[in-house]
């Protein structure tokens, strides 16, 4: 019989269903440690007509679509006829849930650079450009529509956090004795060694580690993870349980 293993997911708390529930069909314990939290900008997005009139929009994340909606910005998006595109599979269907075509990307096409080899966003001298997504984050994807000559507005509909000390203390007392930890991006394992603290901090850096994709895993060796570091094929939920159903026991 296998080893259940102790299992901590970092997804914000309204993201980890279906990691809790696919850490629990492999025999394992789920614990629930959210290391960002998600909600509304201070400031509501302004810009919510370059929606109705853009040529391409572009999703960011799964956050980006549901905040968008919650905003009434994908009613905007209908009137423009414009190409989809978003990054992840999980993505693409919150989009065509809500009745939104997107254009397919190839497979593992699931981060900023790949998305960047879709074929809709190569020729893009003239067009209208939304970039639906949240406050921060990287800005490769922002940079390079530009330069290839698209007029580009930026959609801002949710923002990023870290927990505060008193959110995060729930959480503290799961650090303990940790097999794996499912990470989905650079900032939410940031948060993970802040909070955690000097004394739980080494326990955590021995861990296996599961994050989502070959830049997250150089990220992670930089901050002194030294146990076995997977990269999730593809990346995400389905990609992460994948990877922990393949851990030797």
């Amino acid at each position: 019989m296998t080893r259940p293993l102790r299992v901590l997911i970092t997804r914000p708390a309204q993201q980890a269903q279906s990691l809790v529930a696919g850490v629990r069909e492999l025999g394992h314990t789920a614990l629930r440690c959210p290391t960002l939290v998600i909600e509304t900008p201070v400031t509501s997005p302004q810009d919510t007509a370059a929606l109705g009139t853009c040529d391409i929009a572009i999703f960011i994340s799964q956050n980006a679509v549901t905040y968008a909606n919650q905003l009434g910005s994908l009613d905007q998006l209908r009137q423009s006829g414009a190409a989809i595109v978003a990054i992840g599979a999980a993505t693409a269907s919150a989009l065509t849930r809500l009745g939104h075509d997107v254009e397919p990307l190839g497979a593992g096409q699931s981060d900023s650079e790949q998305l960047l080899k879709h074929p809709t966003l190569q020729a893009l001298t003239g067009k209208q450009v939304v970039l639906v997504r949240g406050e921060g984050g990287r800005d490769l994807i922002a940079q390079t529509v530009r330069a290839r000559g698209a007029q580009l507005c930026e959609h801002i509909v949710y923002r990023r956090r870290s927990p505060t000390a008193s959110e995060f203390e729930h959480s503290r007392a799961l650090l303990q004795n940790v097999d794996v930890i499912l990470c989905g991006s650079d900032e939410a394992l940031d948060n993970l060694v802040t909070l955690a603290g000097d004394a739980i901090r080494s326990q955590l850096l021995g861990a296996t580690l599961i994050v989502n994709s070959p830049r997250n895993q150089r990220h992670a060796e930089l901050r002194g993870f030294y146990g076995t570091i997977s990269v999730a094929m593809p990346a995400g939920d389905i990609g992460q349980l994948h990877a922990l159903a393949g851990l030797p026991l």
